[in-house]
């Protein structure tokens, strides 16, 4: 590898870093490397040491004990999403049938129309909110197991461990479905749905919690949050709490155009002989991780003010 590729290597790694220590590491790969190319893990270890500098912009390395009390915050945070995000499969499948639903009266906020909007306006604010999470796990993950030692590393690794068991039985829950459902003459009757759809929402729930274990480690293992840390919290809590309003919107203008629709069985499904037990249960899940997620974001924007108190 050439002195230009490494020297294009050192671009994974923060200016300020590259300008204090870049010609430094440019002469031992020197060193080390007179004449020959990089390895793939020497270029690897290399783009990951980088990208793990950058990560400690947002998550630093913590330097006592102390420290990890300090991911409680984005433990609310991650648990707060984690509800969000099985409030809003539950949603999504009751509102399968919404552009369907007959419409009875003109209703409010543009009855079926206008809750056509506001369920554009919830995948939007999920679309953003689930980005900002995937951003804050990604750092947060690359630190901590790049610095985490003994108990901590340990604790990751089996979460991690027990997360990837939790999708592989997933994934083979769907494939018995897929292969039930392609049986044919085969009948599945309420009862024998119900089932299904009990069970589904258990291994969902099961793996959406074990991944937000891991994150949750993930986050005690690390130092107080740096601003677009907080940031992207802040984002995140904005993104639920707004979910939640334009699932209000979506949810009064649904009743009031066509409110057999909420009411029948299983809001558009025959699954449960009342729909409004399906709602009561999906609006819990979205209110309380959206409350969680603004105690989350609010907590890490404290410790974080702390640390910056703290180190003045």
């Amino acid at each position: 590898m050439s002195s230009v590729s490494r020297r294009a290597l050192l671009h994974a790694y923060p200016r300020r870093w590259r300008e204090r220590y870049g010609d430094e590491l440019l002469g031992l790969l020197d060193e080390d490397h007179p004449e020959t190319a990089l390895g793939i893990a020497a270029s690897a270890d290399l783009f990951v040491g980088g990208l793990t500098e950058r990560a400690t912009s947002v998550f630093g390395v913590p330097g006592r004990a102390a420290d990890s009390a300090a991911g409680s915050g984005f433990g609310l945070l991650a648990w707060g999403w984690c509800l969000v995000v099985l409030g809003g499969v539950s949603l999504a499948k009751v509102a399968e049938h919404a552009s369907q639903a007959p419409q009875t009266s003109p209703g409010i906020l543009g009855g079926v129309r206008g809750a056509s909007v506001a369920f554009d306006v919830i995948q939007w604010c999920a679309v953003v909110g689930s980005v900002c999470v995937v951003v804050l796990a990604a750092l947060a993950l690359l630190v901590a197991l790049r610095t985490a030692r003994g108990a901590q590393r340990g604790r990751i690794l089996a979460r991690g461990a027990f997360a990837g068991g939790a999708i592989v039985v997933a994934a083979g829950f769907l494939v018995l479905v897929a292969h039930a459902a392609s049986v044919p003459g085969q009948h599945i009757g309420p009862a024998g749905q119900t089932a299904w759809v009990l069970a589904a929402a258990a291994i969902g729930s099961a793996v959406f919690a074990s991944l937000t274990r891991v994150l949750v480690a993930a986050f005690d293992a690390v130092a107080p949050p740096r601003g677009l840390g907080v940031a992207l919290a802040w984002v995140v809590a904005a993104s639920t709490t707004m979910l939640v309003a334009a699932t209000s919107a979506w949810g009064a203008a649904i009743a009031a155009a066509s409110p057999r629709f909420l009411t029948g069985p299983a809001a558009g499904t025959t699954f449960v002989n009342d729909g409004r037990t399906v709602i009561v249960v999906t609006s819990t899940a979205l209110v309380a991780g959206a409350v969680l997620s603004v105690l989350g974001a609010w907590r890490a924007a404290g410790s974080s003010t702390h640390r910056t108190a703290s180190a003045s």
